[in-house]
C-alpha cells in the first residue's frame, strides 16, 4: 500500500496534521516559558488547564455540528479563524506593539479552533478510507507526528527567544496554505440525512446528542480503555521527569556525563527517532500479525518499558526501557485507532471522535496526580499503579474485540 494511493482527502489530513504538528511542537511548549515570564507561574497553568478544558468543549460542539452539516464547512469556517488569530498573533509579538495579553487571547483562539475542527477532520478520514486502509493511514499519521514533532522543538528550541515573529509568520503560512488545501482540493464525502426530531435549543440538542452517544457501552468500554493507555505514558513521564532530576546521580552515558534532567531528554530524543527509523518496519511486520496479537504485544511492552522507566536510574536500563515502549507503541497504536472507527457509527462519526477527546484530558489531569503521589510513594509503588494501568487497558481492549467478533457474527447469521 502506498501513499498516493489513498484518497485525496487523506493524503491532504495527513499533510494538514503534519503542518499542524510543526506548529505546535515548535510554539506551544515554549509558550508556557513566555507566558510564565510575563505571568505568574501559578496564573499560568490555571489558564492553560482552563484553555485544555475548554478546547475538549468545543470539539464536543464541533463534532455535533459536523454530524448534522458538513465537515468541510466546520473546517473551513475553523482554519479561517484560526489564520486571522495567526496574522493578529504576529502582529501582536512585534517589538512596536508587544502585546502578551493579545498573544495569549490568540493562542487560547487557536486552541480552541484545532479543538472545533478535529472531530470533522478525524470523521473525513474514516469517510474516505476503507477498512484494510486503516491501520497503514494511522501508521503513517503517526510516523508524521513524530517527524513533526523532532522538526518542530529543534526549530522552536534554536529560534523561539530570538525570533518569535519569524516562527508566528511560518505558523501563520502553514494554516494559510491548510485553509487553502481545505477550500480548493478537499471533497466532503459526507451526506447527513436529516431526520425528524422534537423541537430543541441549541444546548439541548447538543446535550441529548452526547447523552445518545454515551449511551453505547462499546464506547464508554473504550474511552476508559484509551484513557488508561494513554495514562501510562502521560502519567509516566510527567512523575519520571520529577524523579530523575531529584533521584539519578550524573552518570556516565556512551563517554558523556548526564543528570536526570538530561536523561529525560535523551528519552524523549530515542522515542521520536526510533518510531521514525522503525516505523515502516513495523507496519510491515505487522501485517503478519493478527489485530488481538498485535495489541497485545504492543501493549505489554509499552506497559513493561514505562513501568522500568518509572522505576530505573541506570541510563542504560532506560534506554532499553524505552525501546520496549517504542516497539509497543508502533504495534498498539495503529491498531487501537483503527478499532475505534470500526466500532463508530456513521451518522455520528464525528460526535464519536470528539468524545475520544476525553482521554487525553483524563491522562493529563491524572499525569498531575502522578507527580503530588510521587511526593508520598516510592518508585516501585508508582511504578505497579502505571503498569496495572496498562494491563486494565488490555483487559478492556480485549473485550471490546470480544464483542466487536460477537457483532460480526449477529450481522453474517441475519
Amino acid at each position: 500500500m502506498k501513499l498516493i494511493k489513498l484518497h485525496t482527502n487523506i493524503q491532504i489530513r495527513l499533510l494538514d496534521q503534519f503542518l499542524r504538528a510543526i506548529a505546535f511542537h515548535m510554539i506551544t511548549p515554549f509558550m508556557i516559558i513566555y507566558f510564565s515570564s510575563h505571568f505568574s507561574q501559578a496564573l499560568t497553568g490555571v489558564i492553560l488547564m482552563g484553555n485544555l478544558v475548554l478546547t475538549f468543549i468545543t470539539a464536543l460542539c464541533g463534532g455535533y455540528f459536523a454530524d448534522q452539516f458538513s465537515r468541510k464547512k466546520i473546517m473551513v469556517g475553523a482554519e479561517t479563524t484560526r489564520f486571522i488569530a495567526m496574522v493578529i498573533m504576529c502582529i501582536a509579538s512585534t517589538p512596536i506593539i508587544n502585546s502578551p495579553v493579545t498573544i495569549l487571547l490568540m493562542v487560547i483562539i487557536n486552541s480552541l479552533c484545532i479543538g472545533f475542527a478535529r472531530p470533522a477532520g478525524s470523521a473525513m478520514i474514516a469517510d474516505s478510507s476503507q477498512l484494510e486502509e486503516r491501520k497503514y493511514i494511522f501508521t503513517l499519521d503517526y510516523w508524521f507526528y513524530n517527524v513533526a514533532m523532532c522538526l518542530g522543538a529543534l526549530a522552536g528550541g534554536f529560534f523561539f527567544k530570538s525570533y518569535l515573529s519569524v516562527l508566528l509568520i511560518l505558523v501563520a503560512t502553514f494554516s494559510l496554505f491548510s485553509l487553502l488545501l481545505i477550500l480548493f482540493v478537499i471533497k466532503d464525502t459526507y451526506r447527513h440525512t436529516h431526520q425528524a426530531t422534537k423541537e430543541r435549543k441549541l444546548l439541548q440538542k447538543i446535550i441529548f446528542n452526547y447523552k445518545n452517544v454515551l449511551s453505547d457501552s462499546v464506547l464508554r468500554m473504550f474511552l476508559l480503555a484509551n484513557l488508561l493507555s494513554l495514562s501510562v505514558q502521560i502519567q509516566t513521564m510527567d512523575f519520571t521527569v520529577v524523579r530523575l532530576a531529584n533521584e539519578m546521580k550524573p552518570q556516565s552515558l556512551f563517554s558523556f556525563q548526564v543528570n536526570g534532567m538530561e536523561m529525560f531528554g535523551v528519552l524523549n530524543s530515542i522515542n521520536s527517532l526510533l518510531v521514525i527509523g522503525l516505523g515502516f518496519f513495523f507496519t510491515r511486520l505487522a501485517t503478519h500479525i493478527r489485530d488481538t496479537w498485535q495489541l497485545t504485544i504492543g501493549l505489554l511492552l509499552y506497559s513493561v518499558g514505562f513501568t522500568i522507566i518509572s522505576i530505573s536510574n541506570s541510563s542504560y536500563v532506560l534506554i532499553i526501557a524505552m525501546i520496549l515502549v517504542v516497539i509497543g507503541e508502533l504495534f498498539y497504536v495503529p491498531v487501537k485507532q483503527s478499532l475505534f472507527i470500526d466500532i463508530v457509527p456513521v451518522e455520528n462519526r464525528a460526535s464519536y471522535m470528539a468524545t475520544n477527546d476525553l482521554g487525553i484530558l483524563g491522562a493529563t489531569l491524572l499525569g498531575g496526580l502522578a507527580v503530588s503521589l510521587g511526593a508520598f510513594f516510592p518508585s516501585w509503588i508508582m511504578g505497579s499503579l502505571f503498569f496495572a494501568c496498562g494491563i486494565s487497558s488490555l483487559i478492556l481492549f480485549g473485550k471490546i474485540f470480544a464483542r466487536k467478533k460477537l457483532n460480526q457474527v449477529d450481522t453474517l447469521a441475519n
